[in-house]
């Protein structure tokens, strides 16, 4: 409240980022040439995580926090759901059937 939604987003965004680049250097080498292999579409996925982020906290002041993060939560299975059975962004097609 005190900073603003997009501000708390950045800083969210920013401390994951810290993080990752220390983990980075120190556990995995910190080979940059790596970067190159890896698709685009991977490399902005921090982007999409600031709006999901800005989206959340709005959400959170409107409606309130059950009903935000209910919903988030079902969209997020319903996604993964989407992606398993369609095989996007790479992933091999699972048949989907009640156990």
């Amino acid at each position: 409240q005190d900073i603003g939604t997009w501000q708390a987003a950045t800083i969210t965004q920013l401390t994951g980022f810290i993080i990752s680049l220390v983990i980075l250097l120190v556990v995995r080498d910190g080979h940059f040439r790596e970067y190159q292999k890896v698709q685009p579409l991977y490399l902005i996925g921090g982007a999409f995580a600031a709006i999901i982020i800005f989206n959340e906290v709005t959400a959170i002041q409107i409606i309130g926090v059950t009903l935000t993060i209910a919903a988030l939560l079902i969209a997020q299975l319903a996604f993964t759901f989407a992606i398993d059975a369609k095989g996007w962004f790479g992933v091999q097609k699972k048949k989907m059937k009640w156990p």
